[in-house]
């Protein structure tokens, strides 16, 4: 009877850390995949964030070029007034 609560108390003994283990295996690989998908999206939040510049950027170079036309424009009427006035 001894060696068999001996046997038994072994095999629960492995079987319990048998047990830990797949639970801490398990764990760490949760623990991986959610350092994965945060690092998915913490690129996905540059990417947007270096587009959303970009076009910043963009619309103020067409904003910067427009209000350069706008004044060579206006230059040009200027002139235009100014040389028409003397003939």
């Amino acid at each position: 009877m001894r060696s068999v609560r001996r046997c038994f108390k072994s095999f629960t003994t492995l079987k319990i850390s048998s047990l830990a283990e797949a639970l801490n295996n398990h764990l760490a690989a949760v623990q991986r995949d959610h350092e994965v998908r945060s690092q998915i999206e913490e690129r996905k939040i540059r990417i947007d964030g270096a587009y959303e510049d970009a076009k910043r950027k963009e619309n103020s170079l067409q904003e910067e070029k427009l209000r350069q036309d706008k004044n060579e424009l206006k230059e040009a009427e200027v002139t235009y007034s100014r040389q028409q006035k003397v003939l």
